[in-house]
């Protein structure tokens, strides 16, 4: 099975509401972070390049292990069905600006679209105005 990439990492990432900070020192120019915690795309990676044996010692980093072990084992397909679940998830919620758009998921093409835009970390306000334009049509 194929592991996930970095660019579905990225994806999953600003999905699961990590914000991108460009810095010349990380991997790529860029991390992502969350409550003071970076996400980690590549742990071997990360350990060697901060001279880090013990994994404990990327928490004191300030580094995400808990992410981290939860979705190491996805793969692309794994990672793009956990933003189509988010959505799904802001749809049935009370909470969001999403909530009772049942519509969306009777409409593939616009789940599909709302899913590319979730993938680049747009948030539930921003599909919530796309779903709008997109009714008008």
């Amino acid at each position: 099975m194929m592991k996930m990439d970095y660019d579905n990492s990225v994806e999953l990432a600003l999905a699961l509401n990590f914000k991108r900070v460009e810095d010349p020192e990380a991997f790529n120019g860029e991390y992502f972070i969350k409550g003071n915690k970076k996400w980690i795309h590549w742990i071997q990676k990360l350990k060697a390049k901060l001279g880090i044996e013990d994994e404990e010692e990327l928490r004191e980093h300030g580094y995400d292990l808990d992410s981290y072990y939860k979705y190491r084992g996805y793969t692309n397909a794994m990672a793009r069905e956990c933003i189509s679940m988010q959505i799904k998830e802001s749809i049935y919620s009370q909470d969001s600006v999403l909530s009772c758009k049942v519509d969306i998921l009777n409409n593939k093409q616009l789940l599909q679209s709302m899913i590319s835009l979730k993938e680049e970390g747009f948030d539930d306000e921003i599909l919530a105005s796309f779903h709008h334009e997109m009714s008008k049509r």
